[in-house]
């Protein structure tokens, strides 16, 4: 899982000496298992990221997708740049990235009320705010995780046992 940028790393165990077992014996039928394990698991955080994310517009929860670069990894990742600064929150103190704010800004449609005015000065004006009353986290990628993480533990260990039975 992670976040435009940065991640936030979140990993799964196996019994080493199974895994080696399955890969000896059969190894494209352990990585065919183990492709629909992970891609299951993975396809179901996100669904529940995007439940749990903040919904002030869809534009953040519409972002959150998956990404296979092969067929034993998944990710779930964030498509928009605020979207590390609801994950993790912003401390009082700490000067946000105006550019990312900016981004956000444009997102939300925000329009100036002040004359002569434009969208990089509410940005300013938001980062501004962030930098002296810090805003809270709101971890949502973290909580799908946890929420699914036995479930996808499971899931794991079963495609291995699947791949030494077929064997």
């Amino acid at each position: 899982m992670g976040l435009e940028g940065r991640a936030v790393t979140l990993s799964l165990t196996v019994n080493a000496d199974d895994v080696l077992r399955a890969v000896l014996k059969a190894p494209e039928l352990l990585v065919r298992e183990l492709d629909k394990a992970i891609g299951r698991s993975v396809h179901t955080m996100a669904r529940t990221a995007r439940k749990e994310s903040p919904k002030h517009t869809s534009v953040l929860t519409n972002s959150i997708n998956v990404e296979r670069p092969n067929r034993l990894e998944g990710l779930v990742r964030v498509g928009v740049a605020y979207g590390l600064y609801v994950h993790e929150g912003v401390k009082p103190g700490s000067f946000p990235n105006v550019e990312h704010i900016h981004d956000w800004v444009r997102q939300r449609g925000l329009v100036p009320v002040v004359p002569g005015e434009d969208t990089n000065d509410i940005a300013w004006r938001v980062a501004r705010s962030l930098a002296r009353r810090g805003q809270p986290p709101r971890p949502f990628l973290t909580r799908a995780f946890n929420a699914h993480r036995a479930e996808a533990q499971r899931r794991v260990d079963v495609a291995i046992r699947r791949a030494l039975d077929a064997v």
